[in-house]
C-alpha cells in the first residue's frame, strides 16, 4: 500500500508584490510526474488548498486541472479544506468527483466516514479525511461532551467516527499539531495560531498508522515518524530559503516507511547579503538572477531597491543590518502604497539622515505637498 502526502498548495499566493501562478502551475505539474512514477493507491491533500477564501477563477481553473491530472494517473485521491480555504468552495462539486475517484471534504458535518482503499496485493486501508475544525463547531454537534480545547475537540471527533478495522489507518487532518518532545519548527509565511486555543496534542492519533499533516510549512514529524507534516511544495519566505521542499512518500507493508522525494522549482527563493555593491557586482555572472530574493545589507545605500532590481528584478524583500546587528526592513510595496505621503517622507528622513525631522521640517514638507497635489 502506497500513499503520495501533499499540502499547503496556497494556489492564488504571491510574495509580495510578485504573481507566482507560473511558478505554482509548475511545480503541481512536477507533482503530478512524480505521482505517475510512483504509482500511489493514493494522493492525500492535507488543507491550505487555496491561499485565501475567495480564490481568482485563475487558482480555481488551476486546481481543476491538477486535481484533472492527478485522476487520470489511476490513483485515488482525497482532500481536505485548511483554515485558508473556504469549507463550502473546497467541497463543491464533491459529490459528482467522488465517482471519478477524487474523494473532497469540505466542511465537518459532525462524523468522518472511512474511505476503503485496496492495493493490488490485497492489503486494505481505511482513510479519514477530517477538514480543519474548530473546537466551537464540534460543541455544536456534540453539546454534552466535554470540550474544552482542540485535543478535546478532535478527540470526540474520532470517538463517533467508528473504524472499519480494516489493515491500516490513515488520517488527513489540518490542525496545530505539537508533541511533549517539543513545538514543532515554523516559518515566516505560517501563522501556528489557528484558534481559541493554539494546538492539539499527538497523541489523539495514538490508533493511526499514518497521519498526514498539514498547515506548517517545514517537513517534519511530531512525536513519531508516522504523524508527519509534508511542508509546503515552494518556498513561501525568507525563513524558507534553506529548507529543501519535497513530497512525501508512505509505504505500507509489515512496517510503515516515510521517504521523500525533491521538488525542484522553477525559481528559486535565496538570500544574499553583504554591501549593494558587493552584491550587484557579483550578480553579473549569475546565471539565475530570475529567483526570488531576499536581501540582506550591511551598509544603507540610496535606492536600494531600485539598484538591487536592476540586477535581481524579483527581488522580494530588503533588510538593512547595521554593524551592531539591529537592523529594520524596507517597507514592502503594498505597505508603501498604505502608508500616508507624509509619514513616508519622515521615514526616509530618519533613514538618510539619522534622526527625526523637525516640527518645521514637517510643516514646510505638508505645504509642499499640499501645493502641488501629494496630499487630499
Amino acid at each position: 500500500m502506497k500513499f503520495i502526502h501533499i499540502s499547503d498548495l496556497h494556489i492564488g499566493k504571491r510574495l509580495s508584490e510578485f504573481p507566482i501562478a507560473d511558478d505554482q502551475r509548475y511545480i503541481l505539474e512536477r507533482i503530478v510526474d512524480i505521482v505517475r512514477d510512483e504509482s500511489p493507491d493514493g494522493v492525500l491533500i492535507a488543507g491550505d488548498v487555496y491561499d485565501n477564501t475567495t480564490p481568482s477563477s485563475e487558482s480555481v481553473r488551476m486546481l481543476d486541472e491538477f486535481l484533472t491530472s492527478l485522476s487520470d494517473t489511476g490513483s485515488k485521491v482525497f482532500m481536505i479544506s485548511g483554515n485558508h480555504d473556504s469549507p463550502e468552495k473546497i467541497g463543491y462539486g464533491s459529490a459528482l468527483f467522488r465517482r471519478n475517484g477524487v474523494y473532497v471534504a469540505g466542511r465537518f458535518d459532525g462524523s468522518i466516514a472511512p474511505i476503503r482503499v485496496d492495493d493490488k496485493d490485497g492489503r486494505s486501508a481505511e482513510v479519514f479525511l477530517i477538514p480543519f475544525v474548530r473546537p466551537f463547531v464540534v460543541r455544536k454537534r456534540f453539546p454534552d461532551a466535554d470540550i474544552k480545547d482542540y485535543t478535546d475537540a478532535m478527540r470526540v471527533v474520532l470517538e463517533n467516527s467508528p473504524s472499519m478495522g480494516l489493515d491500516y489507518k490513515v488520517a488527513v487532518v489540518h490542525q496545530f499539531v505539537t508533541s511533549s518532545h517539543g513545538d514543532p519548527s515554523v516559518c515566516e509565511s505560517e501563522d501556528p495560531r489557528i484558534g481559541d486555543v493554539d494546538s492539539m496534542d499527538v497523541s489523539v492519533f495514538d490508533s493511526f498508522d499514518y497521519v498526514a499533516l498539514g498547515h506548517l510549512h517545514t517537513p517534519q514529524y511530531v512525536g513519531r515518524e508516522t504523524v508527519r507534516y509534508c511542508g509546503t511544495p515552494l518556498k513561501y519566505s525568507a525563513s524558507e530559503a534553506t529548507i529543501s521542499k519535497s513530497v512525501t512518500v508512505v509505504e505500507m507493508g509489515d512496517s510503515v516507511t516515510v521517504r521523500t522525494v525533491p521538488l525542484v522549482p522553477k525559481r528559486e527563493v535565496r538570500k544574499v547579503k553583504g554591501r549593494l555593491e558587493d552584491i550587484i557586482s557579483a550578480a553579473k555572472n549569475e546565471p539565475n538572477r530570475d529567483d526570488f530574493i531576499y536581501a540582506e545589507l550591511t551598509d544603507e545605500p540610496v535606492n536600494a531597491m531600485q539598484r538591487i532590481r536592476d540586477v535581481y528584478p524579483n527581488t522580494v524583500h530588503i533588510r538593512i543590518v547595521r554593524p551592531d546587528q539591529s537592523h529594520y526592513d524596507l517597507p514592502d510595496i503594498d505597505d508603501i502604497r498604505a502608508m500616508d505621503p507624509l509619514d513616508l517622507f519622515e521615514e526616509m528622513y530618519r533613514r538618510s539622515k539619522g534622526a527625526d525631522m523637525t516640527q518645521e521640517q514637517k510643516d514646510i514638507v505638508r505645504r509642499m505637498m499640499e501645493e502641488t497635489g501629494v496630499r487630499p
